[in-house]
């Protein structure tokens, strides 16, 4: 892949500031940096950060903006590329694949769902599959979800916050080891997106909100890393009952 052949497109900023690597990703393996970085780009695919015919940053951007090996980058790239989601064209650059693989609601329904739409179906589903979390997950799992609340905690605007999030929940889907259900919540996320839930800004719109969504998400993950089905399930209930109360009132 030619890397001097494009401006590449910034990420998403956090507060460390321009070029550099997130400090949740800081100090850690090299194997798990480089399952980082494959959850980063495969959540801002599957949320619609980076579209279909998208051109990714270039190899020596995501090294230099993560602080990684090339070689830990290359790995990331090459799992994705693996599984479909990007192709590597010679002299021109790594770009997103169509979504043809993934489930996806038609233009159509998607304009007729609406925000308590969305919160109705993360009930039913993330709520839902916990104890598969709390059966299956193993210890880089935790790890993986901890590091997206690091990112979240970070995050100096909602859109930051926001992206962060999505790929925080991913994680709790993958841990669950249920290729569906990980489909399932890349189609909850995209319709997020699709339907405006970022001019929902009264769920986030205040530093204190977003610490609190944080201390709620780390409490759960505490639950579930103690195979504590019931406790999580009653922390993720009444963080969803919370911004379905704020959406109709």
């Amino acid at each position: 892949m030619a890397d001097d052949e494009f401006e590449p497109d910034p990420l998403p900023g956090y507060a460390e500031g321009h070029g550099a690597r997130p400090a949740s990703l800081a100090g850690i393996g090299t194997r798990r940096l480089q399952d980082e970085i494959e959850t980063y780009l495969r959540h801002a695919i599957g949320s619609k950060l980076y579209s279909a015919g998208d051109r990714l940053p270039t190899e020596r951007e995501l090294t230099r903006r993560f602080h990684a090996p090339r070689g830990v980058v290359r790995g990331a790239l090459a799992r994705l590329t693996r599984d479909g989601l990007l192709s590597r064209r010679i002299g021109s650059g790594t770009f997103v694949n169509g979504a043809s693989t993934k489930m996806q609601l038609p233009s159509a329904e998607i304009s007729l769902v609406g925000p308590s739409d969305i919160l109705e179906a993360r009930c039913a589903i993330e709520v839902g599959y916990l104890d598969l979390v709390v059966a299956r997950a193993r210890e880089v799992d935790f790890q993986r979800m901890e590091a997206q609340l690091s990112l979240m905690a970070k995050a100096t605007d909602q859109r930051s916050f926001r992206m962060a999030g999505y790929g925080f929940h991913l994680c709790v889907a993958e841990a669950s080891r249920n290729p569906l259900i990980v489909a399932m919540q890349q189609q909850i996320m995209s319709a997020r997106e699709a339907v405006g839930w970022s001019t929902i800004r009264r769920l986030n719109d205040t530093a204190e909100l977003r610490r609190s969504q944080v201390d709620q998400l780390q409490e759960m993950v505490k639950a579930l890393r103690s195979r504590d089905t019931s406790l999580a399930v009653s922390i993720a209930s009444k963080e969803l009952e919370k911004f379905i109360t704020s959406i109709i009132r």
